[in-house]
């Protein structure tokens, strides 16, 4: 054979290994074998006493998930690997629930209704901020470099809007112990956001405050900085305009916007970028992913100068931040 049809080969058992893992880590997760190893690894048999399963056809498919980041093997028990025990159980079956749609969204263009129209339990929206939180933490912490807080950063009274699990704003007080937090967000965003806030030791340094990040009502209060991380994607470019626009009016002059969010343009992320973008179009009426440079013009109209851009390299290698000073 030629090195092409060898190409071509090795290409086509990665695109069919690729879809039948796909279709097992879904049966794994319908027939409640990861539910059943998240109370505790367990033999061939007890999964297939346990869940009413055929031990042949069964052996078979944990063979495949031992070979995935899932589920390891010691011996003859079978457990969740570091990685799956640390997502939180409503989000164990990888958002299949939406992508279940994804067909009728390309032959209607009709999206599911957006998360924030789907009510939630006070459980689920803290396990989601939990998961995100533990996503979103490398990305915080490149943050916090790029922008070396806690050196020529420092003693800065920061407003968090839309903070949810407050990742990014928590991990950049928590490296200068002169700077304050303020969160704005609703009921259940804070409540989110105390257990990163708990967890980081930093609760007397930090203030928080129950309303809407899209309408602040701080009185006249003003602040060194204002970050919104994991927020502009959530919204139209419209509403957008209008954050940047409030944004200007809480801070004092010469202090600092910065915005984090997810952002094309890192080779490593291109499959991650393209895939939540996708999710995003499909689970949402209103978010969409936004090009750093519109937003920059939206900047630019609300009084902001000294625009700079920066990606933040660290995994899923899409988050990217923007930094621009009040007028």
């Amino acid at each position: 054979m030629s090195d092409s049809q060898i190409n071509a080969l090795l290409a086509h058992y990665r695109l069919h290994n690729r879809n039948a893992v796909t279709h097992v880590i879904r049966s794994a997760v319908s027939l409640g074998i990861i539910e059943a190893l998240a109370e505790g690894q367990k033999t061939l048999e007890q999964l297939a006493q346990t869940l009413n399963l055929q031990k042949d056809p069964l052996l078979l498919v944990m063979n495949i998930l031992v070979e995935t980041e899932l589920v390891e093997q010691y011996e003859e028990d079978y457990a969740l690997s570091t990685v799956a025990r640390l997502i939180p159980k409503n989000l164990r079956d990888f958002g299949d629930f939406h992508w279940s749609h994804l067909g009728d969204f390309v032959r209607t263009g009709v999206n599911l209704p957006s998360d924030d129209a789907i009510p939630a339990t006070d459980a689920d929206f803290l396990s989601n901020a939990k998961a995100n939180e533990w996503l979103a933490t490398p990305a915080a912490l490149d943050a916090a470099q790029v922008l070396d807080f806690g050196a020529s950063r420092k003693s800065l009274r920061v407003l968090e809007l839309g903070s949810g699990s407050a990742v990014f704003g928590a991990t950049l007080i928590h490296r200068d112990p002169d700077s304050r937090l303020v969160l704005l967000d609703d009921a259940a965003g804070l409540r989110a956001a105390k257990t990163t806030i708990d967890g980081v030791g930093i609760d007397d340094r930090v203030e928080m405050v129950e309303g809407n990040y899209l309408e602040p009502d701080l009185g006249d209060d003003t602040f060194d900085m204002v970050l919104m991380a994991g927020l502009l994607h959530r919204h139209t470019l419209k509403t957008c305009h209008d954050i940047f626009s409030n944004a200007h009016r809480l801070l004092k002059p010469s202090a600092e916007l910065v915005a984090i969010d997810i952002f094309n343009g890192q080779e490593k992320g291109d499959l991650n970028y393209r895939i939540v973008e996708l999710e995003i179009r499909l689970r949402s009426s209103n978010g969409a992913l936004h090009d750093p440079t519109q937003l920059q013009h939206e900047m630019i109209m609300q009084g902001f100068d000294q625009i700079r851009y920066a990606h933040l390299p660290a995994a899923p290698y899409f988050w990217g931040l923007i930094l621009a000073v009040r007028d």
